[in-house]
């Protein structure tokens, strides 16, 4: 789920950042450093969507490097998957207990070869997982679309289980090219 939140955060700018333009710098400088991590129960920060210009304090210098502490309070666009959400993801890695998929910023979402349809068997040959009448296959590169069963954010990291077993989950597109 996509969502917006608004953050605080203190950081130092070097003195060479200083002078005109600051207001610019800040911005640059906190989009380098929130874009594409992950913050510990939030998820991932996708963009940084607000920092007005009276959200910015005026700084405390450092005597001894020179350096300055700015605060800026901002607003972010978060991802984060909510348990029993629906998602569609890709799948990028078969294995006979099941398969991994990616969602956007969160990388080896797993659906164990439980949270499959009992008609889902595993072609070693092949490397796929097939339902018995031969019509799907789920593969490196197809898209499905899943249910989420588990979230565990751990610093850095957010492991994500999923299940293809309700209605109208499942593969939705075959093999990208």
């Amino acid at each position: 789920m996509f969502y917006l939140k608004t953050l605080e955060k203190d950081f130092m700018l070097e003195p060479k950042d200083l002078g005109p333009g600051l207001k610019e710098t800040i911005k640059r400088r906190l989009t380098q450093m929130m874009e594409g991590t992950l913050e510990p129960d939030l998820g991932f920060v996708i963009a940084l969507v607000a920092l007005d210009d009276q959200h910015i304090r005026p700084g405390k210098i450092e005597y001894e490097t020179g350096e300055v502490e700015v605060w800026v309070k901002f607003t972010v666009m978060l991802f984060r998957p909510f348990r029993n959400e629906i998602l569609d993801a890709q799948v990028t890695t078969v294995t006979d207990m099941g398969f991994f998929a990616d969602a956007g910023p969160v990388q080896g979402i797993y659906v164990n070869k439980h949270q499959m349809p009992q008609d889902y068997g595993f072609d070693a040959q092949d490397n796929v997982w097939r339902t018995s009448d031969m019509e799907v296959e789920i593969r490196p590169g197809c898209g499905v679309r899943m249910r989420v069963v588990g979230v565990d954010i751990t610093p850095g990291r957010m492991n994500v289980v999923g299940s293809i077993m309700d209605d109208y989950t499942g593969l939705i597109s075959g093999e990208t090219d």
